[in-house]
């Protein structure tokens, strides 16, 4: 609930999951507002001195320093939903009359979000009120007239973004027919066609497989995925997901948003198990990355964060990650290969065969041995710490020269070594 912000217009609390830390029950962000610059930060009302918008910009600023990229937001939460203070319309019984002041001060945060390189997650409604929005019993037509509205009107104010990605839902479980007719009618009014995504429920990735009826039809229904669960399976997912896509012609961008255990701040186990499953796992299993759940306690969670540099280590070995990727990956060209293992265990490779290899083990290890049986060429092995984010030069460490043509020993973690560490293997051209 990102825009359950006390700085918006017609905004308040109606309820949902308990938020004492929360005087009023919406967000301040009041730590950021330092994280303002009045020199160039949008602002919205009448009087100059207005500074209803300072923290929540603010809190962009900060997330944009640390590198992240991505910011998952609800704008309609009522009706069921866990936050129960975020909706676009005049009142919260309203379903035809827009807040047009809110939306316009919406519309300033969600532009300098994408303007601070942060794509915005637009989730259009959640599993509380996915199937009666629009009518007052249930079952009842999903793509009804209330739907539609709602859907023109949020596309014609926030269609302009660059970066966005819309989901049909949070933990959704509106059938397929719906789903389809629900995108298709977004991508009828998108004139910039922006992907499409669907969130699951706990555990519930068979939603994805399943939605792919017997003609194949419905894999055009989304582009990304927007799964939930177990970090630790989050990169055999990855892995099954962007194969079934591909063979059916529609790769998907495979991402993950609500992984167990959720984020806790200072604690070095939740981060450490967080890291190498949930970001790792995902991204070498050729996914297009996370976003970090928060989960729920009574001054920390996904609906009463106030302070994300609680929890600045996601946020700086994250951004480690990305750019690592960035510097010396040919990510779009790679694959998922660990059945190229051939000795050694909790270890995932991302390869162009032959040519390069990421590896990560997840639990270090010196017995690790990868087959290079098929490709007799020279390659240089190198170490990188995912952990080290002092590290910004991205340098990489104990580098040495190993023929192939053979199942190849990594060696020993340079130090540490059952904590997890990133081989990149790299053919020498002759």
């Amino acid at each position: 609930n990102f825009l359950a912000y006390y700085g918006f217009d017609q905004t308040v609390d109606l309820g949902g999951l308990a938020t004492p830390n929360l005087p009023d029950g919406l967000h301040h962000y009041a730590t950021h507002a330092a994280d303002f610059d009045a020199s160039v930060d949008p602002t919205w009302g009448t009087n100059p001195t207005d500074e209803r918008s300072h923290c929540i910009i603010g809190a962009l600023n900060y997330l944009a320093s640390r590198g992240v990229n991505s910011v998952y937001a609800l704008t309609y939460n009522i009706d069921g939903g866990d936050g129960m203070d975020v909706w676009p319309w005049t009142a919260p019984d309203e379903r035809e009359r827009f807040d047009c002041s809110k939306l316009d001060q919406w519309e300033r945060v969600l532009n300098h979000m994408n303007t601070k390189g942060i794509m915005f997650h637009w989730v259009t409604q959640e599993v509380e009120n996915d199937r009666i929005f629009g009518f007052e019993t249930f079952p009842g037509v999903v793509m009804n007239d209330v739907r539609r509205l709602y859907y023109r009107e949020l596309i014609a104010r926030f269609g302009h973004l660059p970066a966005m990605v819309i989901n049909l839902g949070e933990e959704n479980f509106n059938l397929h027919e719906d789903l389809d007719a629900m995108s298709d009618y977004i991508r009828a009014l998108d004139a910039y066609d922006h992907p499409i995504s669907l969130h699951t429920a706990w555990m519930y990735v068979d939603k994805y497989t399943a939605l792919v009826n017997d003609d194949h039809t419905d894999v055009f229904t989304i582009d990304v995925t927007s799964y939930q669960g177990m970090a630790r399976f989050y990169n055999n997912w990855t892995i099954d997901l962007r194969g079934m896509s591909t063979e059916l012609g529609h790769p998907w961008v495979v991402a993950g948003d609500e992984q167990a255990p959720s984020v806790v701040p200072n604690q070095t186990e939740n981060h450490m198990l967080a890291r190498k499953n949930a970001l790792w796992g995902n991204l070498v299993g050729g996914g297009g990355g996370v976003e970090w759940y928060f989960g729920y306690s009574t001054d920390w969670g996904d609906v009463n964060t106030e302070d994300y540099a609680r929890v600045e280590e996601f946020w700086d070995t994250s951004t480690l990650a990305v750019d690592f990727f960035h510097a010396y990956l040919p990510f779009w060209r790679m694959s998922p290969a660990n059945d190229l293992i051939a000795a050694g265990v909790g270890v995932r490779v991302f390869a162009v065969e032959g040519e390069i290899y990421c590896i990560q083990l997840s639990d270090g290890g010196s017995d690790v041995a990868i087959d290079l049986v098929p490709n007799a060429a020279t390659y240089i092995i190198s170490w990188f710490n995912p952990r080290d984010v002092t590290n910004t030069n991205l340098e990489l460490t104990n580098s040495s020269q190993v023929a192939g043509g053979m199942a190849v020993p990594l060696g020993s973690p340079p130090i540490n070594t059952t904590d997890d560490w990133v081989v990149l293997i790299e053919r020498v051209d002759s």
